[in-house]
């Protein structure tokens, strides 16, 4: 998910994130060329919509994608302004069966991802040639694996997936960023967390 900021596809009873985009997204944006006209980017467990309308505003078209009925509506009444409504499409699906073309640029963000051949295969697929994938997940997601009733092994972390890409992938991928993200947010559910884990990588053209 994004930055808000927030844990998983959860609605937890009509709490509200933070409103701001991810602060990792920010900086790992900052090392991505500008984006041409026709720029698309896929946010995968969108959250309330924080980090898409960031995208929104910095060039790109953007698929929100948020299988959580109350979120997925807090973003569709985020787009209060013509110019968030024509680059920000709000799906109401999880990652897992929804149909995805490929984007320049995809975002994960506190996404409970299972680490399965599939989950892998359909992520790196959905990035375009030359396009960036940037990942990122709590330091510690103890509390994801409970809410989710499974183990924290069993999740597409920053880590594990850039154990999975270094180990099969090199040929196919540059790791940009691999590492700690200290975090400063003093409003809404995610102000208790303050280190994330960031992978950033590009497929190569």
């Amino acid at each position: 998910m994004t930055n808000q900021t927030h844990d998983m596809y959860h609605d937890h009873d009509g709490l509200h994130w933070s409103g701001n985009p991810n602060q990792a997204l920010i900086a790992e944006i900052a090392l991505v060329p500008t984006p041409e006209y026709s720029a698309t980017a896929l946010d995968i467990g969108a959250g309330e919509g924080a980090d898409a309308m960031y995208l929104a505003t910095h060039g790109y078209a953007v698929t929100a994608l948020e299988p959580s009925e109350i979120a997925s509506g807090r973003i569709t009444c985020a787009l209060t302004t013509e110019e968030l409504r024509r680059h920000v499409t709000v799906r109401t699906e999880p990652f897992e069966t929804a149909h995805l073309e490929e984007y320049d640029l995809v975002t994960a963000f506190y996404t409970p991802l299972r680490d399965a051949e599939e989950t892998l295969t359909k992520l790196l697929g959905s990035i375009k040639p030359g396009g960036h994938l940037v990942i990122v997940h709590h330091d510690d997601i103890t509390h994801m694996a409970q809410r989710e009733n499974a183990d924290v092994t069993d999740f597409l972390t920053p880590d594990r997936l850039h154990q999975i890409i270094t180990g099969r992938y090199l040929d196919d991928y540059e790791v940009l960023t691999h590492g700690e993200f200290t975090r400063h947010v003093t409003g809404g559910m995610g102000a208790g967390h303050t280190i994330d884990r960031v992978l950033h990588i590009i497929r190569r053209p």
